[in-house]
Protein backbone atom coordinates (compact mmCIF):
# COMPACT_ATOMS: atom_id res chain seq x y z
CA UNK A 1 0.00 0.00 0.00
CA UNK A 2 1.45 3.42 -1.32
CA UNK A 3 2.44 5.48 1.99
CA UNK A 4 0.69 9.06 1.85
CA UNK A 5 2.81 12.25 1.35
CA UNK A 6 2.93 13.93 4.63
CA UNK A 7 1.28 17.27 5.14
CA UNK A 8 4.12 20.56 4.41
CA UNK A 9 4.14 22.57 7.31
CA UNK A 10 4.48 26.11 6.23
CA UNK A 11 6.72 28.59 8.48
CA UNK A 12 4.94 32.06 8.14
CA UNK A 13 6.02 35.47 9.73
CA UNK A 14 2.64 37.31 9.48
CA UNK A 15 -1.05 36.90 8.44
CA UNK A 16 -0.31 38.85 4.68
CA UNK A 17 1.98 35.86 4.36
CA UNK A 18 -0.82 33.55 5.33
CA UNK A 19 -3.19 35.32 3.30
CA UNK A 20 -0.99 35.18 0.68
CA UNK A 21 -0.31 31.42 1.18
CA UNK A 22 -4.10 30.74 1.40
CA UNK A 23 -4.41 32.28 -2.47
CA UNK A 24 -1.50 30.08 -3.66
CA UNK A 25 -3.07 27.19 -2.02
CA UNK A 26 -6.70 27.78 -3.51
CA UNK A 27 -5.08 28.06 -6.74
CA UNK A 28 -3.29 25.11 -6.58
CA UNK A 29 -6.87 22.84 -5.39
CA UNK A 30 -8.83 24.71 -8.48
CA UNK A 31 -6.26 23.76 -10.93
CA UNK A 32 -5.96 20.11 -9.71
CA UNK A 33 -10.12 20.32 -9.67
CA UNK A 34 -10.13 21.79 -12.85
CA UNK A 35 -12.81 23.99 -12.27
CA UNK A 36 -13.34 26.85 -9.62
CA UNK A 37 -14.06 25.37 -6.42
CA UNK A 38 -12.77 27.87 -3.72
CA UNK A 39 -12.77 31.76 -4.54
CA UNK A 40 -12.27 34.72 -2.13
CA UNK A 41 -15.22 37.40 -1.32
CA UNK A 42 -13.72 39.96 -3.40
CA UNK A 43 -13.93 37.77 -6.58
CA UNK A 44 -17.52 36.56 -6.22
CA UNK A 45 -19.76 37.58 -9.24
CA UNK A 46 -22.83 39.40 -8.54
CA UNK A 47 -26.10 37.34 -9.10
CA UNK A 48 -27.71 38.06 -12.28
CA UNK A 49 -31.94 37.85 -12.91
CA UNK A 50 -34.04 37.53 -16.08
CA UNK A 51 -37.04 39.36 -15.76
CA UNK A 52 -40.71 38.70 -16.19
CA UNK A 53 -41.54 41.74 -18.29
CA UNK A 54 -43.99 42.57 -15.92
CA UNK A 55 -43.21 45.66 -13.27
CA UNK A 56 -45.12 44.57 -10.47
CA UNK A 57 -43.99 41.03 -10.02
CA UNK A 58 -40.10 42.31 -11.30
CA UNK A 59 -40.45 44.87 -8.37
CA UNK A 60 -41.39 42.35 -5.81
CA UNK A 61 -38.82 39.70 -6.94
CA UNK A 62 -35.87 42.68 -7.20
CA UNK A 63 -35.64 42.53 -10.93
CA UNK A 64 -36.77 38.47 -11.60
CA UNK A 65 -35.50 35.09 -11.25
CA UNK A 66 -31.61 34.24 -10.71
CA UNK A 67 -29.43 32.82 -13.00
CA UNK A 68 -27.62 29.95 -11.37
CA UNK A 69 -30.46 28.97 -8.99
CA UNK A 70 -33.74 27.41 -8.25
CA UNK A 71 -36.91 28.95 -8.00
CA UNK A 72 -40.35 28.29 -7.67
CA UNK A 73 -44.13 29.68 -8.00
CA UNK A 74 -46.72 27.58 -6.93
CA UNK A 75 -50.68 28.30 -6.48
CA UNK A 76 -54.11 26.62 -7.22
CA UNK A 77 -55.16 25.82 -10.70
CA UNK A 78 -55.73 29.34 -12.92
CA UNK A 79 -54.15 31.91 -10.50
CA UNK A 80 -51.31 32.98 -13.53
CA UNK A 81 -48.80 30.18 -12.82
CA UNK A 82 -48.12 29.32 -16.62
CA UNK A 83 -49.13 32.73 -17.83
CA UNK A 84 -45.68 33.95 -15.87
CA UNK A 85 -43.18 30.97 -17.30
CA UNK A 86 -44.96 32.27 -21.17
CA UNK A 87 -43.87 36.39 -20.09
CA UNK A 88 -40.39 34.86 -18.81
CA UNK A 89 -40.13 32.77 -21.89
CA UNK A 90 -40.78 35.98 -24.06
CA UNK A 91 -38.55 38.35 -21.64
CA UNK A 92 -35.87 36.02 -22.29
CA UNK A 93 -35.88 35.05 -25.90
CA UNK A 94 -35.86 38.78 -26.41
CA UNK A 95 -32.64 39.49 -24.45
CA UNK A 96 -31.43 36.17 -27.03
CA UNK A 97 -31.23 33.62 -24.53
CA UNK A 98 -32.03 30.08 -24.97
CA UNK A 99 -35.13 28.46 -23.13
CA UNK A 100 -36.20 24.69 -22.66
CA UNK A 101 -39.67 24.64 -21.60
CA UNK A 102 -40.24 20.52 -19.99
CA UNK A 103 -44.54 20.98 -20.28
CA UNK A 104 -45.64 17.98 -18.43
CA UNK A 105 -49.04 19.86 -18.32
CA UNK A 106 -50.85 20.19 -21.83
CA UNK A 107 -48.26 23.24 -23.66
CA UNK A 108 -50.80 25.77 -24.92
CA UNK A 109 -48.56 27.23 -28.28
CA UNK A 110 -51.27 30.01 -29.23
CA UNK A 111 -51.24 31.16 -25.31
CA UNK A 112 -47.78 30.91 -25.26
CA UNK A 113 -47.58 33.35 -28.75
CA UNK A 114 -49.86 35.76 -27.25
CA UNK A 115 -47.27 36.78 -24.46
CA UNK A 116 -44.54 37.12 -27.07
CA UNK A 117 -43.10 33.77 -26.84
CA UNK A 118 -41.21 32.38 -30.41
CA UNK A 119 -42.74 29.02 -29.87
CA UNK A 120 -40.33 27.88 -32.77
CA UNK A 121 -36.90 28.58 -31.18
CA UNK A 122 -38.42 27.25 -27.76
CA UNK A 123 -37.52 23.73 -26.51
CA UNK A 124 -40.09 21.53 -25.40
CA UNK A 125 -39.97 18.40 -23.07
CA UNK A 126 -42.33 15.98 -22.66
CA UNK A 127 -41.45 12.86 -20.86
CA UNK A 128 -43.52 10.29 -19.55
CA UNK A 129 -40.90 9.25 -16.28
CA UNK A 130 -39.72 12.45 -14.11
CA UNK A 131 -36.16 10.59 -14.26
CA UNK A 132 -36.30 11.80 -17.79
CA UNK A 133 -37.37 14.77 -17.23
CA UNK A 134 -34.78 15.57 -14.62
CA UNK A 135 -31.83 13.90 -16.08
CA UNK A 136 -32.22 16.46 -18.81
CA UNK A 137 -31.85 19.33 -16.37
CA UNK A 138 -28.71 18.23 -15.49
CA UNK A 139 -27.28 17.25 -18.64
CA UNK A 140 -28.16 20.53 -20.21
CA UNK A 141 -27.13 22.72 -17.38
CA UNK A 142 -23.68 20.62 -17.85
CA UNK A 143 -23.14 21.29 -21.44
CA UNK A 144 -24.44 24.83 -20.95
CA UNK A 145 -26.65 24.57 -23.54
CA UNK A 146 -29.40 26.31 -22.15
CA UNK A 147 -30.16 29.55 -20.23
CA UNK A 148 -33.14 29.14 -18.76
CA UNK A 149 -35.45 25.81 -17.80
CA UNK A 150 -39.19 25.75 -16.61
CA UNK A 151 -40.49 22.79 -15.05
CA UNK A 152 -44.46 23.26 -15.27
CA UNK A 153 -45.08 21.15 -13.59
CA UNK A 154 -43.67 19.24 -10.03
CA UNK A 155 -46.73 17.77 -9.13
CA UNK A 156 -46.95 16.27 -12.31
CA UNK A 157 -43.97 14.39 -12.24
CA UNK A 158 -44.25 10.28 -12.40
CA UNK A 159 -41.55 8.66 -11.49
CA UNK A 160 -40.34 5.70 -12.91
CA UNK A 161 -40.95 3.01 -9.50
CA UNK A 162 -44.59 4.88 -9.87
CA UNK A 163 -45.73 3.07 -12.73
CA UNK A 164 -43.39 0.01 -13.10
CA UNK A 165 -41.50 -2.35 -11.02
CA UNK A 166 -39.36 -5.44 -11.95
CA UNK A 167 -41.71 -7.65 -12.84
CA UNK A 168 -43.59 -4.88 -15.10
CA UNK A 169 -46.08 -2.36 -15.23
CA UNK A 170 -48.27 -1.20 -11.33
CA UNK A 171 -51.33 -0.77 -10.75
CA UNK A 172 -52.68 2.81 -9.21
CA UNK A 173 -53.30 0.83 -6.08
CA UNK A 174 -49.69 -0.25 -5.65
CA UNK A 175 -48.24 2.24 -2.79
CA UNK A 176 -45.85 4.54 -3.60
CA UNK A 177 -45.90 6.94 -0.57
CA UNK A 178 -43.24 9.87 -0.84
CA UNK A 179 -41.28 8.57 -3.93
CA UNK A 180 -41.57 11.73 -5.61
CA UNK A 181 -40.49 13.52 -2.69
CA UNK A 182 -37.34 11.32 -2.46
CA UNK A 183 -36.70 11.10 -6.01
CA UNK A 184 -36.53 15.60 -6.00
CA UNK A 185 -34.31 15.31 -2.72
CA UNK A 186 -31.40 13.12 -4.78
CA UNK A 187 -32.15 15.46 -7.82
CA UNK A 188 -31.57 18.67 -6.24
CA UNK A 189 -28.32 17.06 -4.57
CA UNK A 190 -27.58 16.29 -7.93
CA UNK A 191 -28.34 18.96 -9.95
CA UNK A 192 -27.50 21.83 -7.81
CA UNK A 193 -23.99 22.21 -8.86
CA UNK A 194 -24.57 21.83 -12.22
CA UNK A 195 -26.71 24.49 -12.68
CA UNK A 196 -24.64 27.00 -10.49
CA UNK A 197 -21.63 26.56 -12.45
CA UNK A 198 -24.05 26.24 -15.91
CA UNK A 199 -25.38 29.60 -15.12
CA UNK A 200 -28.74 28.48 -15.60
CA UNK A 201 -31.98 29.68 -14.07
CA UNK A 202 -34.56 26.91 -13.17
CA UNK A 203 -38.07 28.00 -12.82
CA UNK A 204 -40.24 24.95 -11.21
CA UNK A 205 -44.39 25.66 -11.13
CA UNK A 206 -45.51 24.23 -8.26
CA UNK A 207 -49.08 22.95 -7.56
CA UNK A 208 -51.52 23.76 -4.30
CA UNK A 209 -51.88 20.66 -1.73
CA UNK A 210 -54.71 21.25 0.49
CA UNK A 211 -53.43 20.28 4.17
CA UNK A 212 -55.41 20.53 7.40
CA UNK A 213 -53.87 23.07 10.43
CA UNK A 214 -56.62 21.87 13.13
CA UNK A 215 -59.83 22.57 12.00
CA UNK A 216 -59.19 25.08 9.08
CA UNK A 217 -58.27 24.02 5.47
CA UNK A 218 -54.47 25.58 4.44
CA UNK A 219 -52.69 25.70 1.05
CA UNK A 220 -49.91 24.22 1.20
CA UNK A 221 -46.58 23.35 -1.60
CA UNK A 222 -46.40 19.75 -2.48
CA UNK A 223 -43.05 17.77 -3.36
CA UNK A 224 -41.58 17.46 -0.40
CA UNK A 225 -39.10 19.89 1.88
CA UNK A 226 -36.20 18.91 -0.90
CA UNK A 227 -38.12 21.92 -3.32
CA UNK A 228 -37.99 23.99 -0.06
CA UNK A 229 -34.65 23.49 0.91
CA UNK A 230 -32.90 24.48 -2.42
CA UNK A 231 -35.57 26.92 -3.77
CA UNK A 232 -33.50 30.41 -3.84
CA UNK A 233 -36.98 31.82 -3.63
CA UNK A 234 -40.56 31.19 -3.14
CA UNK A 235 -43.69 33.15 -4.33
CA UNK A 236 -47.07 31.45 -3.65
CA UNK A 237 -50.04 33.23 -6.39
CA UNK A 238 -53.44 32.74 -5.15
CA UNK A 239 -56.90 34.67 -6.01
CA UNK A 240 -57.98 37.48 -3.47
CA UNK A 241 -60.94 38.61 -3.31
CA UNK A 242 -63.65 39.16 -5.94
CA UNK A 243 -64.85 42.63 -4.97
CA UNK A 244 -61.37 43.26 -6.19
CA UNK A 245 -61.64 41.44 -9.47
CA UNK A 246 -61.57 43.71 -12.74
CA UNK A 247 -64.80 43.78 -13.91
CA UNK A 248 -66.78 46.24 -17.08
CA UNK A 249 -69.96 46.73 -18.55
CA UNK A 250 -71.64 44.97 -21.28
CA UNK A 251 -75.01 45.45 -22.94
CA UNK A 252 -78.02 43.16 -21.52
CA UNK A 253 -79.48 43.14 -25.21
CA UNK A 254 -82.83 44.93 -23.39
CA UNK A 255 -84.06 48.70 -22.67
CA UNK A 256 -84.30 49.65 -19.05
CA UNK A 257 -88.15 50.97 -18.09
CA UNK A 258 -87.08 54.71 -19.74
CA UNK A 259 -86.35 53.13 -22.80
CA UNK A 260 -82.53 53.08 -22.23
CA UNK A 261 -80.18 50.28 -23.05
CA UNK A 262 -79.11 48.09 -20.14
CA UNK A 263 -76.17 47.02 -18.87
CA UNK A 264 -74.61 44.29 -16.28
CA UNK A 265 -71.92 44.24 -14.69
CA UNK A 266 -69.36 41.21 -15.54
CA UNK A 267 -66.42 40.00 -13.91
CA UNK A 268 -63.22 39.62 -16.67
CA UNK A 269 -60.59 38.35 -14.61
CA UNK A 270 -59.80 38.07 -10.90
CA UNK A 271 -57.41 39.76 -8.36
CA UNK A 272 -54.18 37.65 -8.36
CA UNK A 273 -52.18 38.00 -5.27
CA UNK A 274 -48.61 37.22 -5.04
CA UNK A 275 -46.49 36.63 -1.59
CA UNK A 276 -43.28 35.83 -0.83
CA UNK A 277 -42.82 32.68 1.03
CA UNK A 278 -38.75 32.67 0.68
CA UNK A 279 -36.40 34.70 -0.05
CA UNK A 280 -32.24 34.03 -0.64
CA UNK A 281 -31.89 36.20 -3.26
CA UNK A 282 -30.32 40.10 -3.45
CA UNK A 283 -33.04 42.75 -3.92
CA UNK A 284 -35.85 40.66 -3.42
CA UNK A 285 -38.81 41.82 -0.84
CA UNK A 286 -38.95 40.61 2.60
CA UNK A 287 -40.81 37.20 3.37
CA UNK A 288 -44.66 38.39 3.84
CA UNK A 289 -44.08 40.53 1.34
CA UNK A 290 -47.62 40.78 -1.52
CA UNK A 291 -48.48 42.65 -4.32
CA UNK A 292 -51.87 42.81 -5.67
CA UNK A 293 -52.27 43.07 -9.48
CA UNK A 294 -55.51 42.31 -11.82
CA UNK A 295 -55.38 39.49 -14.18
CA UNK A 296 -57.61 39.31 -17.24
CA UNK A 297 -58.82 36.14 -18.40
CA UNK A 298 -57.93 37.07 -22.17
CA UNK A 299 -55.03 38.95 -21.76
CA UNK A 300 -53.42 37.86 -18.34
CA UNK A 301 -51.32 40.28 -16.65
CA UNK A 302 -51.73 43.01 -19.26
CA UNK A 303 -54.49 45.40 -19.63
CA UNK A 304 -57.35 44.22 -22.79
CA UNK A 305 -56.86 46.62 -26.09
CA UNK A 306 -60.08 48.13 -25.74
CA UNK A 307 -60.17 48.65 -22.02
CA UNK A 308 -56.46 50.69 -22.60
CA UNK A 309 -58.80 52.89 -25.13
CA UNK A 310 -61.35 53.28 -22.87
CA UNK A 311 -58.94 54.56 -20.59
CA UNK A 312 -57.03 56.44 -23.20
CA UNK A 313 -60.37 58.11 -24.29
CA UNK A 314 -61.79 59.15 -20.76
CA UNK A 315 -58.23 60.82 -19.98
CA UNK A 316 -58.29 62.63 -23.37
CA UNK A 317 -61.49 64.29 -22.21
CA UNK A 318 -60.64 65.11 -19.04
CA UNK A 319 -57.30 66.68 -20.47
CA UNK A 320 -59.44 68.45 -23.07
CA UNK A 321 -61.80 69.63 -20.17
CA UNK A 322 -59.33 71.05 -18.08
CA UNK A 323 -58.12 72.84 -20.76
CA UNK A 324 -60.94 74.24 -22.19
CA UNK A 325 -61.27 75.49 -17.95
CA UNK A 326 -58.05 76.70 -17.84
CA UNK A 327 -58.83 79.23 -20.58
CA UNK A 328 -61.83 80.10 -19.39
CA UNK A 329 -60.45 80.96 -16.25
CA UNK A 330 -57.85 82.86 -17.66
CA UNK A 331 -60.65 84.65 -20.22
CA UNK A 332 -62.15 86.13 -16.70
CA UNK A 333 -59.03 86.78 -14.91
CA UNK A 334 -58.35 88.96 -17.82
CA UNK A 335 -62.06 91.05 -17.98
CA UNK A 336 -61.76 91.36 -14.50
CA UNK A 337 -58.43 92.71 -14.86
CA UNK A 338 -59.18 95.48 -17.30
CA UNK A 339 -62.72 96.38 -15.67
CA UNK A 340 -59.85 97.01 -12.57
CA UNK A 341 -57.45 99.31 -14.74
CA UNK A 342 -60.90 100.61 -16.32
CA UNK A 343 -60.24 99.39 -20.24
Amino acid sequence: MAKKKPIQEYQVKDKDERLALLRKTAREINKNAGLETLHFGDEHKAVQKIPFGFEPIDDLLGGGIPYGNFFTIWGSPGCGKSTLAHMLTASAQKQGKLVYYIALEPYDQARARQFGVDTDKLLLGEFPQAEQSLDTIIEFSKKKLVDLIILDSVHSLSPKGEQQDKKGEKSVGDDTMALLARKLSQFFRMSIDPVKRGNVAVLLIGQTRIGLNGIFAIEQLSGGNALHHFSKGIVHLRKGQKADAPTEKQETGSLTKSGNKSYETIQIGFDCVAKVDKCQIEGMSSEGSTVHTPFYYKTGFYLPEHIKKEIEDEDAEIEAQEKKDSDESKKDSSKKSDKTTGK
